[in-house]
């Protein structure tokens, strides 16, 4: 009992040893979303349920001062794989490919196409990171980032408690 009543008295004294993070198993659902990645490109991205859960579709809008701008169409696919609780997250890792710019020419001749790898993070599943790389060689890493979103409550949408019984979203 007394070594109860020092531990709480260490609590509350604010002594006492952080909790360890928690670490959510469950990679996130999707890629869906307007994301922004850190050159200023727009990434409009949805699945593609005619091919499946794991098909990418949308378009990339990219802008750059003194040019016009340019639309690509994107496709791609990602993968879901589950951690282990407590010990490591799931993982959403993509590949997504923008390809015919529109227009095809103009005050600046477009990359024809333009690629980025990399995985989205299950904390909120709206940051990611990764490398890109398009058709003239160039290559690099980027990171990028969209709105947080809600469940809507659809069957699509999978809700799991974590260890804090608190809902954690898959979205």
């Amino acid at each position: 009992m007394k070594r109860i009543v020092s531990v709480l008295m260490l609590a509350i004294a604010g002594l006492a040893p952080p909790l360890p993070a928690q670490i959510n198993p469950v990679p996130c659902a999707n890629c869906n979303g307007r994301w922004t990645d850190d050159s200023g490109a727009v990434w409009d991205l949805d699945t593609n349920w005619a091919i499946g859960d794991t098909a990418i579709i949308g378009t990339v809008t990219v802008t750059f001062s003194g040019c016009q701008t340019t639309a690509y169409s994107a496709s791609g696919s990602l993968t879901r794989m589950q951690g282990t609780p407590g010990v490591t997250p799931g993982v959403l890792s993509f590949t997504v490919t923008a390809s015919n710019p529109q227009p095809p020419s103009g005050t600046c001749a477009p990359v024809p196409w333009l690629r980025h790898e990399g995985t989205i993070s299950n904390q909120g599943c709206n940051t990611g990171s990764g490398a890109w790389s398009n058709a003239w060689g160039g290559s690099g890493s980027f990171a990028w980032s969209k709105a947080c979103e809600t469940p809507n409550g659809s069957p699509t949408e999978t809700t799991y408690y974590n260890n804090w019984s608190s809902p954690t979203s898959t979205m």
